[in-house]
Parts: structure tokens; sequence; C-alpha cells
């Protein structure tokens, strides 16, 4: 084989093994971008449903009934013409209805435990007030 003949396929060999290397090298380029644009895409709808959760649950506590809500939670209000029972405490030997179960339920949300100071938790309200204003 002459020599210009050699040099010729060489210099092709070399051009189209350069051409195949770069293609290849963008092919995982592409398979890379694709792969990190799915990835953001499923970040994005997660946010997106995180966002729906978000909105959502800002116009529940817009609601009057969220506010009610809180309102006798965790500020101890009520309405007028309401009437409070405090519950002072509770021994599983007593017995005040005839359906345990029933009071017990119904006792969950009461104040739990006697109030130091009173007398068998009959002043309990009282003295709790009085701690509320008079103790430093």
């Amino acid at each position: 084989m002459p020599l210009a003949k050699k040099i010729k396929l060489i210099t092709i060999t070399v051009l189209l093994s350069l051409v195949t290397i770069g293609l290849v090298k963008n092919s995982f380029m592409l398979l890379q971008s694709k792969k990190r644009l799915d990835d953001i895409r499923a970040e994005v709808t997660k946010l997106n449903n995180k966002k729906s959760e978000l909105e959502a649950e800002i116009a529940y506590k817009q609601t009057p009934e969220y506010i009610e809500e809180k309102a006798r939670n965790d500020l101890n209000m009520i309405k007028p013409g309401e009437k409070v029972y405090v519950y002072t405490g509770y021994s599983d030997d007593q017995v005040f209805s005839s359906n345990q179960e029933e009071y017990r339920s119904f006792a969950i949300k009461g104040v739990h435990g006697d109030v130091a100071g009173s007398s068998a938790g009959r002043d309990a309200p009282l003295y709790m007030w009085y701690r509320l204003f008079f103790s430093f």
C-alpha cells in the first residue's frame, strides 16, 4: 500500500474516532441533563403540592371556625351564656356515674389533679386566680 493511502486512511480513522468520541460524550451529557431536568420537574411538582397544602392551611386558619377553636383552646374563652365546668381530680376508686367510660371520656378535657393549698379541690379555681394575679 502506498504511503499516501496509509496517511489518508490513518487521518480518516483518527477523524472518525474523534467524531465518535464527541458523539458518545454528548450523548452522556444529554442523558445527565435529562435526568437533572426530570429531578427538577419532580421537585417543582413536590413544591407545588406543598404550596397548595400551605394555601389550604392559610385559608382554613382565616375561617371563623378556626378562630373560635383557637380562642376556646388556647385562650380559654367561652361564648356568652355558656357554662364552664372544671374538673379538679379523679381517682379510679371513686364512682361518679353508672357508666365509668362515659365519665372518663368527658373528664379528659378537664384540669387534672388538685391544686396545692385548696380545701379538697373545692376552692381550686379561686386559688388558681389568686396565684395568677398575686404570685411573683
